[in-house]
Order: C-alpha cells, then sequence, then structure tokens
C-alpha cells in the first residue's frame, strides 16, 4: 500500500502558535554557527575575519530563511513574517555573496560543496545514518574553515591546521548526537513517508539512548583535552535526551538542541570555558 502523503496538521510548525517563537525557531541556528565559531576560535587563537564569519552567518540566515519560506504551512504565515522572512533572505544572500565575491575560488568552491550537502538533506534522510555523519561534518568543517578565511588562498598547512582533533572529534559528535534528537520531531512525518531515520529503525527509547552515548563520547574526548565548554554542552545534550516528549515537539524539540549547542559559545564569552 502505498504512504499517505502527511496532512498539514503535520506540518513541523503547526504545533507553535506564537509567530514571534517560529522566527525565534527559524532563525536560532544563527546562534548556533556563532557558538561553533566561538569553539574554534578559542582552540586555534586566530582571529575572526570579517569576511569568513559572514560567509558562514550569511550562509546560515540565507539558508533557512529560503527554506522556510519554501516550506511554509498550508494556512500560511502572517503577513509580517512572510516578510520578515524574505528581507532576512536578501540581507542574508546579499552579505553571503559579498563575502564570497572576496574569496578565493578554492574557498568558493567549499562553500558550494557545504550548501550542495545542505540541500541533499531530503534524500539523505532516506539512508540511516547518512544524514546524521553528513550534516554533522558539514557544519563541524564550516565552522573550522570559514570564519578565519582571509581573502587569500588556503595553503595545505592552513587546511591541516583548521582541524584540531581534540575540538573537531567531540564537536562532531555532539553534532551527530543533536541530528538523532531532532529527528525525533519528524517521527510521524518520516513513517508516512517511508524515511528510514534512526528513531524509524530503533524506535525512540534507542534513538535516545544513541544520542546520549554520542553527546557523552563527545563530552569525555571534550574533558580529556580540557575543553570545558563542550563537556557541558555534551552533558546538556545527554540529559535533553532523557525527555523524547519534549523533543517530539515540532518546533520546540529542535530550538531546545540548538539552544544546548549555544551554550559553549556562552560560556567562552562569559570566561567560563577552558
Amino acid at each position: 500500500m502505498t504512504p499517505a502523503q502527511p496532512t498539514a496538521a503535520a506540518h513541523p510548525d503547526c504545533s507553535v502558535r506564537s509567530p514571534w517563537l517560529l522566527l525565534l525557531h527559524y532563525w536560532l541556528p544563527l546562534g548556533l554557527g556563532w557558538s561553533l565559531a566561538m569553539v574554534m576560535q578559542h582552540r586555534s587563537g586566530a582571529a575572526f575575519s570579517a569576511e569568513g564569519l559572514t560567509l558562514l552567518l550569511g550562509g546560515i540566515g540565507s539558508a533557512y530563511s529560503l527554506d522556510r519560506l519554501l516550506d511554509r504551512p498550508a494556512s500560511g504565515y502572517p503577513r509580517w513574517l512572510w516578510w520578515t522572512l524574505c528581507i532576512g533572505f536578501a540581507g542574508f544572500g546579499g552579505a553571503t555573496a559579498w563575502a564570497m565575491l572576496r574569496m578565493p575560488l578554492l574557498t568558493v568552491e567549499v562553500a558550494g560543496l557545504l550548501a550542495l550537502a545542505t540541500l541533499a538533506y531530503p534524500w539523505l534522510k532516506r539512508f540511516p545514518l547518512l544524514k546524521t555523519v553528513t550534516v554533522a561534518l558539514a557544519w563541524t568543517s564550516a565552522a573550522a574553515l570559514f570564519p578565519f578565511c582571509q581573502p587569500g588562498a588556503w595553503t595545505e598547512t592552513s587546511l591541516r591546521n583548521s582541524f584540531p582533533w581534540d575540538v573537531t572529534l567531540p564537536l562532531f559528535l555532539l553534532l551527530a548526537a543533536a541530528c538523532v534528537l531532532c529527528d525525533l520531531k519528524d517521527l510521524e512525518e518520516d513513517r508516512l513517508k517511508a524515511v528510514f531515520s534512526l528513531p524509524n529503525l530503533c524506535g525512540i527509547a534507542w534513538a535516545c539512548r544513541i544520542a546520549a552515548a554520542l553527546a557523552l563520547a563527545g563530552s569525555f574526548l571534550a574533558s580529556w583535552n580540557g575543553r570545558l565548554a563542550l563537556l557541558v554542552a555534551g552533558g546538556l545534550l545527554a540529559l535533553l535526551a532523557q525527555f523524547p516528549s519534549l523533543l517530539r515537539r515540532k518546533a520546540i524539540g529542535p530550538m531546545m538542541v540548538d539552544a544546548v549547542l549555544i551554550v559553549p559559545g556562552v560560556l567562552l564569552l562569559l570566561g567560563g570555558g577552558v
């Protein structure tokens, strides 16, 4: 029997009544990108590049704004929210284009490759774990490379130094755990579309256990290398995994996950991370 298509009631945003909360949900990944950049900057000690940081944050903002414009609920958005997303997409997109025009071709090519990985998200979701690995790797790579990229060519040495494993490996594990937890909100919709996400394959309880194990593994590696901000984030993700009913709420769940991953940047900004 052919699976039925999800109705408008299954839209990821339909459980959220406040448009302001929706806007926060849509743009909260900007805070996540900033937090990851702070983690990498704290490790390397390198100064942020205005063009590089704009490329990272502008790319995130434009991608999420466009995604929400294309995937709006059947009931539509309030007019002000629609125009806010349109203006946001234009502004973030323009900032991204400015940054890319000032970057060498190799940087633009890497940015394009990561963008393609993001656009392939609906296709990747159909393959167990492939989406999780790809998304976590894309976020880790973008945070490690773009914020410090000057308008000059990358060298083999600079690329190698951009991925300190004492930070990138625990960060990758935390992002993988976050991806698994965010899949919980789409459980029913994925079942209707025959998408084999981890929660659909092994059930909610085991998906939460796997996410908690990934988060705790990231915390252990972070603690071993003295990265206390990542240690805290991993512990909070493992704790959050114990509340699947909260994570299954369409917008609230992903917002909670994003908020946890913003914590390392806040701690470092306040001087609370080592």
